[in-house]
């Protein structure tokens, strides 16, 4: 798999929300063994990159999206042509999509967490707006992974769009 030298999204740590992602791309080898089957040609690229448009094209919710993404993430087949989802599983492996994805486990974690504690807790209203809050929270980092996955992605697309449309 490409490491995040070759195909990662940088958050610019100087700007303010929303933070953009950058896509860097080193070699366009690096692009298409990450993003197609490994017998596949290099001029692949331009198919890889119609199969983004047209995923990123669905009319799909973030939490769906999400849900595909994290099937995808887990190494589990999300139903999409092999480049898309090789490209895909590249994107939400990749700092910072993955620390988003992995804020998301973890506040999973702490509802599940919420649930067990006792009843006179969460009927509380310290139980009830901890609650409140990490059920927000979750929330808002679903649609950020998301978000940002999607953006990622269409700036991979673009990318392996321009190189398989130019000269080599």
């Amino acid at each position: 798999m490409v490491g995040a030298a070759a195909l990662g999204c940088a958050h610019e740590a100087s700007t303010p929300t929303p933070t953009p992602i950058v896509l860097r791309i080193e070699t366009h080898d690096d692009v298409v063994r990450a993003c197609v089957p490994p017998r596949a040609e290099v001029s692949a690229s331009g198919e890889v990159s119609q199969q983004l448009k047209q995923l990123l094209a669905r009319e799909m919710s973030e939490g769906a999206f999400y849900e595909l993404s994290t099937e995808i993430r887990a190494g589990r087949s999300g139903g999409l042509p092999p480049g898309a989802e090789g490209a895909l599983r590249a994107v939400v492996r990749e700092q910072p999509v993955a620390a988003q994805f992995d804020e998301v486990a973890e506040l999973s974690r702490q509802l599940a967490d919420h649930d067990k504690k006792d009843d006179a807790y969460q009927k509380s209203s310290a139980g009830q707006t901890s609650f409140a809050e990490l059920t927000l929270r979750r929330s808002l980092a679903i649609h950020k992974a998301a978000r940002d996955g999607r953006r990622c992605l269409g700036e991979l697309a673009e990318r392996l769009a321009s190189q398989a449309n130019s000269p080599r």
